[in-house]
């Protein structure tokens, strides 16, 4: 929830601030690709704690304030933590390349 609460401030904070202009020498092409490309990490950034969010509700995990444990703990099937491994290694990987171009 952290992190979802520190993304909508990144992007509340980018939609109140003026961007600095592009450089000259940057051609139509560049300036589209690099507002789309900003657009989808910001995109990224706010989805990647969402799905989390949804993996840990589909997995019957509640969420607890401060990562306090509940006694209804690892009842998921095997499909589900396989999903879960595979998701959180690719939202791990995004998430990491995000906060490095940004």
């Amino acid at each position: 929830m952290l992190i979802l609460v520190f993304a909508v401030v990144r992007l509340v904070n980018r939609l109140t601030h003026k961007l600095p202009p592009f450089l000259a020498t940057m051609s139509a092409a560049e300036r589209r690709i690099a507002s789309w490309s900003e657009y989808l990490l910001y995109a990224l950034l706010l989805i990647q704690p969402l799905v989390g969010w949804a993996m840990l509700s589909a997995a019957r995990f509640p969420v607890t304030l401060f990562g306090a444990r509940s006694p209804a703990r690892n009842r998921t099937g095997t499909t589900v933590r396989r999903l879960r491994r595979a998701c959180g290694s690719a939202t791990a990987l995004v998430r990491i390349s995000t906060f490095c171009d940004v």
